[in-house]
């Protein structure tokens, strides 16, 4: 019967985590997100469906289906670190080009920066925040590329607020990737 269960489990997270893998190969930026969901309110920063991926990645029976699984994995990574079409380190302080605005307490701290390691929510489809729109130039606009719709500043709470479980979900995707995780 447990052996049942696991399989059963198993296919269960497999059909999940090839949904989103597979209509994330057909767009731009291959990265796992949710083929019919919009990148908003952290979707294309955070790692939010790369869980499935994850757990095949460690769990998966064939050597293969596992590499399959951390490429993706990877990818979502890169896409996070500053492998996007604007550049941007999504996390403070990682890389050369990295984001200094987040929503975050910290920034009123004596420092007077942003908690170093804060995950902002990227880039976001609908340009949504508390009247942010007001205080850019240019001006924003819904039509621009999606992936390119990021305003590094505190008031784009949809673009900048750092989600505790969110990144609780990026740190589980950076440590299974880690050297000693084959």
């Amino acid at each position: 019967c447990d052996a049942a269960v696991k399989r059963a489990a198993l296919a269960s997270i497999r059909r999940e985590a090839d949904m989103y893998i597979d209509g994330s190969s057909k767009m731009a930026y291959a990265f796992i997100r949710h083929p019919y969901a919009p990148i908003t309110w952290g979707t294309g920063a955070y790692h939010n469906f790369c869980m499935p991926a994850l757990h095949l990645a460690a769990l998966a029976e064939s050597p293969e289906d596992r590499a399959r699984y951390r490429e993706w994995l990877i990818r979502s990574a890169d896409n996070t670190l500053g492998g996007n079409p604007m550049n941007l380190s999504w996390v403070v302080g990682l890389g050369s080009q990295t984001i200094r605005a987040p929503l975050h307490n910290s920034r009123y701290s004596k420092f007077g920066m942003p908690v170093r390691g804060m995950q902002s929510e990227g880039p976001n489809q609908r340009g949504e925040g508390y009247n942010y729109g007001e205080t850019v130039y240019p001006k924003h606009s819904d039509s621009f590329a999606v992936m390119h719709a990021f305003i590094d500043s505190s008031f784009a709470i949809a673009m900048d607020e750092g989600v505790v479980p969110l990144q609780a979900k990026s740190m589980a995707l950076f440590g299974a990737l880690l050297p000693d995780h084959p």
